[in-house]
C-alpha cells in the first residue's frame, strides 16, 4: 500500500494523544463536579452528539474538497483547540464546549483518513491487513499511556496532558504532510453529483448485513457507552482508591482491544459464516451476566472482565463491519460511515441523558443492573436470529 508508513503514523500520534486527552479529561471532570454523573453524562454527550448531528453534513463537506487537504486543516485547528482547552482547564463548562468542538473535528478526520484509504488501495486482504495493522500498532502505542501518565503526574498535573495531545497532533499533522497531494484525493464536482445520485442512504444500497451489523454495534455500545461515561463512577462505588483503580482499567481495556486486533483475522470466518450468531450471543450474553455480577457483587475483577469482553467484542465487530463497507461502498465510505456514527452516537447519547438522571436517583449499581440485562436481551435475540444469518 502506497504511504503506509506515514497513514499508520499519523492514526498511532492521532490515537495516542487522544487517549491522553480522554484519560484526563474525565479525571478532571470527575473531580471537579464531585462525581456528579449528570456532568459526566454532560462530558459523555459532547463526544457523542458530534457523531448523531454532524456526520452526513461533514460526510457531505468532505466529499466536495482535497481529502489531504481537509485532513490538514481539521489537524491544525485541533492543535488550538487542544492549546485553548489547557488555557481554560478550570473552566469546566467552557472546557466541555471545546471537547464538543473537538470531537467534530475528530469525527470529520477519520471520516476522511478512511476516504483516503480506499483512495490509495482497492485490494480487499490488504485493506482489512491494514484495517488489523492501524489497531493493532495504534493500541500498542496506547499502552504506554497509563506508564507515562504514572511517571509524569508525580510532577506534572492531570491539565498537562491535554497540551501533550496537542503535540502528539503536531506530530500527526506532520505526518500527513509528508503524503504526496495525489490527485486522486480531489473529487471533482461530477464525481460529487454521481455520489449523491447513488446515495447509500437508498433502500437499495443498506442490504440486511449492513442494516444488521450496524444494529449489533449499536446494541453492544450501549455496554461501551456505559464504560466510557459513567465506568470512573462504578469503579468509584466498588474501589477505594479510584484513580489507580480507573488507571488500570483503561490499561486493561487497552490491551483487550490489542488482542481484538490480533485475533480478528481469525474470527473472520466465525462472523462470515453460520456460527456467528452462537459467538455473538455467547459474548454479549456472558457480559451482561458479569455486569450485574459487578453490580450486586461490588468486585473489581468481575466488573473489569466484563468490560474486556464488551471491548474485544466491539473491536471485532467494528473491524469486520469496516472491511466489509470499504468493499461494498468504495465511492460512498464516508456516508455509510456517516449511518454507523450516528446509530452508534445515538445509543450514547440516550445514555448520557437518561443514565446521569437514573444513578443520580437510583444509585450506579442500579444502572449497572439495567445495562446487564439489556445486554442479556440482545444476547438472547441474537440467538432467536442465528438461522436467519
Amino acid at each position: 500500500m502506497p504511504n503506509k508508513k506515514q497513514l499508520l503514523s499519523y492514526r498511532i500520534f492521532d490515537e495516542l494523544g487522544d487517549w491522553f486527552y480522554y484519560f484526563v479529561i474525565v479525571l478532571i471532570v470527575f473531580k471537579t463536579s464531585n462525581d456528579n454523573a449528570i456532568y459526566l453524562g454532560v462530558l459523555s454527550a459532547s463526544y457523542t452528539v458530534p457523531g448523531l448531528v454532524f456526520s452526513r453534513l461533514l460526510a457531505r463537506t468532505l466529499r466536495k474538497h482535497n481529502i489531504r487537504s481537509s485532513l490538514l486543516s481539521m489537524a491544525t485547528i485541533r492543535v488550538f483547540v487542544l492549546v485553548a482547552m489547557f488555557i481554560f482547564i478550570t473552566n469546566t463548562l467552557f472546557v466541555i464546549i471545546l471537547v464538543f468542538l473537538e470531537q467534530i473535528l475528530s469525527l470529520g478526520s477519520k471520516l476522511a483518513f478512511q476516504n483516503m484509504i480506499v483512495d490509495i488501495e482497492e485490494d480487499e486482504d490488504v485493506l482489512k491487513s491494514f484495517n488489523r495493522d492501524v489497531t493493532i500498532w495504534s493500541t500498542a502505542a496506547r499502552l504506554c499511556v497509563i506508564p507515562i501518565y504514572f511517571l509524569l503526574t508525580k510532577q506534572f498535573s492531570d491539565e498537562i496532558f491535554v497540551l501533550l495531545d496537542a503535540i502528539f497532533m503536531v506530530f500527526a499533522l506532520i505526518s500527513i504532510g509528508l503524503i504526496s497531494n495525489d490527485t486522486s484525493f480531489s473529487k471533482s464536482i461530477v464525481n460529487v453529483k454521481l455520489e449523491r445520485s447513488q446515495t447509500v442512504f437508498d433502500k437499495n444500497r443498506f442490504d440486511g448485513l449492513t442494516i444488521w451489523l450496524i444494529v449489533l454495534l449499536s446494541s453492544i455500545g450501549v455496554a461501551n457507552a456505559f464504560t466510557d461515561a459513567y465506568g470512573i463512577s462504578a469503579i468509584n462505588f466498588i474501589s477505594n482508591n479510584t484513580k489507580i483503580q480507573y488507571a488500570i482499567a483503561v490499561f486493561v481495556m487497552t490491551i483487550a482491544e490489542l488482542i481484538s486486533g490480533m485475533t480478528s483475522k481469525l474470527v473472520d470466518n466465525q462472523l462470515s459464516g453460520h456460527k456467528r450468531n452462537y459467538l455473538i450471543s455467547i459474548m454479549v450474553l456472558l457480559s451482561g451476566v458479569l455486569m450485574i455480577g459487578a453490580g450486586l457483587f461490588k468486585t473489581m475483577i468481575i466488573l473489569l472482565t466484563s468490560l474486556v469482553i464488551c471491548r474485544i467484542f466491539f473491536i471485532w465487530i467494528q473491524l469486520y463491519a469496516l472491511a466489509y463497507f470499504q468493499q461494498k461502498f468504495k465511492n460512498q465510505i464516508m456516508s455509510v460511515l456517516a449511518v454507523q456514527n450516528m446509530a452508534l452516537d445515538g445509543v450514547a447519547l440516550g445514555n448520557s441523558i437518561i443514565g446521569g438522571f437514573l444513578i443520580n436517583q437510583l444509585g450506579i449499581i442500579s444502572y449497572m443492573l439495567m445495562i446487564g440485562v439489556n445486554c442479556i436481551i440482545f444476547g438472547l435475540a441474537f440467538i432467536l436470529m442465528r438461522k436467519g444469518n
